[in-house]
């Protein structure tokens, strides 16, 4: 025993009375051996298994070959990196909108005792049944429940878009006789919104300051009648916006004041009737950006550009970005879409938009399908070379890689709209589609599939999905687009339309 320890054991007696009895030695000797043992030491304890925040792969960019393009002309497509599973833990509970769970929106514990979760004791152990001894947790090793790990925070504009919400992609402009039939046909499916186009060059088209306004008058009255939101995609400039005489390809103005006057305008005349703007499309492939190098860049100036001018007319507004490319080229002709949202974190885009637009094809893979499995079958990727990171986007749960990428860059809070999803019938022999169509009834069983996923595993983070499409009247079989829709042009539903319809109701 150190002296010091035997001080102050004396000093302990010491100032009790004295007493001479023979118990009182006997309590002196108990109190000197008490004193001389070694203080116990804790027991080691297993360390909970620590809570694994997603990790981003650096994107491998090899220069691959466009291998198959997705819905509507766009090139093959294009992932992002496989992120490390994370720790399973439940959302508070929804009902269209999110609630908080009893316990104030804590992760609840699992049933089966497979998650991890912290003990009674908060030690983040669980109670041996054998007898009682702390075990230390396993480490989730499977993928995580997606809905589980992204989506740690409150989310914004839940009231005015219920997550999901759903929706599709129609073509009223220039159709009068048919507007009424497709906006009944959306409406009967149970979609609460359609996608409508505002082309640039169609509404200021002879110069600028020079508006035609009767056609989006028609379009937006219509709309409100049958009880359907807009989303109202802008792009497309005019002739007279370009100096290089591009029209009529498609690129950014070459004044971006003019652009910023026109959405400006838009904006102002349907304050309060248009719900949401989706700005531009696919600007990660060449052919939406002048035939020039994509360039996140540059799209995120013309994205500032449309949120200032749309939230000083109309701050309830939602501005999503543009719905990418899903395609694994990368080269002068495309980027793929997460390199892509990169470059537009890089350069500033997190205050410029409300919901972050993305599209979500289901090509070969059902919608379920775990997106690593998608990049290792040559069968789902049409034996694109591409690196394995890339081949992700082959999955329509391709969307948890691109939510992961705003986890990543601070934007919890935000929300992700599908501004195209689908899955084509296509099966020409010409197609570039061919290798992974599905039948009209696959297709709708996919579709609604798809909604049940996300609505199951991907609220409260996702807003918007939108199908493609409803006919335009004057498709046929050579147009591509006829087979990624779910009605024939004259309107007779498909067998799709009519599972979709089934699920919705």
């Amino acid at each position: 025993m150190s002296s010091a320890r035997f001080t102050r054991c004396l000093a302990v007696l010491g100032a009790a009375p004295r007493r001479t009895h023979c118990p009182a030695i006997v309590a002196l000797v108990v109190l000197l051996l008490a004193c001389s043992a070694p203080a116990p030491q804790p027991s080691p304890a297993s360390p909970p298994t620590p809570a694994t925040s997603p990790t981003t792969v650096p994107v491998a960019r090899p220069a691959s070959a466009l291998v198959s393009p997705s819905p509507v002309s766009s090139p093959s497509p294009s992932p992002l990196p496989s992120p490390s599973p994370s720790p399973a833990a439940d959302l508070p509970t929804t009902d269209g909108e999110q609630e908080e769970s009893a316990e104030g929106g804590e992760p609840e514990e699992s049933v089966e005792g497979d998650e991890l979760g912290e003990s009674a004791e908060g030690e983040g152990q669980e109670e041996s049944v054998e007898g009682g001894e702390a075990a230390a947790a396993e480490p989730v090793t499977e993928t995580p429940s997606p809905s589980r790990s992204l989506a740690p925070v409150p989310v914004g504009y839940l009231n005015a878009v219920p997550s999901p919400t759903y929706g599709v992609h129609v073509f009223l402009w220039g159709n009068p006789e048919t507007t009424q039939r497709d906006l009944r046909l959306a409406r009967d499916a149970g979609f609460s919104f359609v996608k409508q186009r505002f082309e640039w060059r169609n509404i200021e088209r002879d110069g600028k300051g020079m508006f035609e306004w009767s056609e989006p008058d028609r379009i937006v009255r219509e709309a409100q009648a049958a009880g359907l939101k807009i989303v109202a995609r802008l792009d497309n400039q005019p002739r007279w916006a370009r100096r290089d005489g591009l029209f009529p390809g498609s690129g950014p103005p070459s004044n971006l004041e003019d652009w910023r006057a026109y959405v400006a305008a838009v904006a102002a005349r349907y304050k309060g009737r248009i719900q949401a703007y989706e700005i531009w499309n696919e600007p990660n492939i060449d052919r939406e950006w002048g035939n020039r190098v994509p360039s996140g860049q540059e799209y995120t100036a013309l994205l500032k550009a449309s949120y200032g001018a749309i939230k000083r007319v109309d701050p309830d507004a939602i501005v999503i970005t543009a719905g990418l490319s899903p395609t694994t080229t990368d080269n002068n002709q495309a980027t793929p879409d997460l390199a892509f949202y990169r470059e537009m974190y890089a350069a500033g885009a997190s205050g410029s938009f409300d919901m972050l637009g993305v599209h979500a094809a289901g090509f070969a893979a059902e919608p379920e399908t775990d997106p690593g499995d998608v990049a290792a079958s040559p069968a789902l990727t049409n034996g694109d070379p591409s690196s394995t990171e890339l081949k992700r986007t082959y999955a329509f749960r391709h969307v948890e890689d691109v939510r992961r990428l705003m986890l990543d860059n601070g934007d919890a809070e935000k929300r992700i709209s599908i501004m195209e999803m689908g899955w084509t019938s296509d099966a020409r022999p010409s197609s570039p589609y061919r290798w992974h169509s599905v039948t009209e009834q696959k297709k709708g069983e996919y579709v609604a599939r798809a909604f049940r996923f996300a609505r199951e595993e991907w609220r409260p983070w996702l807003a918007h999905m939108t199908l493609i499409y409803l006919s335009q009247p004057d498709w046929d079989q050579s147009d591509e687009q006829y087979w990624w829709s779910i009605t024939e042009p004259n309107g007779r539903p498909r067998a799709s339309y009519n599972l979709i319809k089934a699920a919705l109701r």
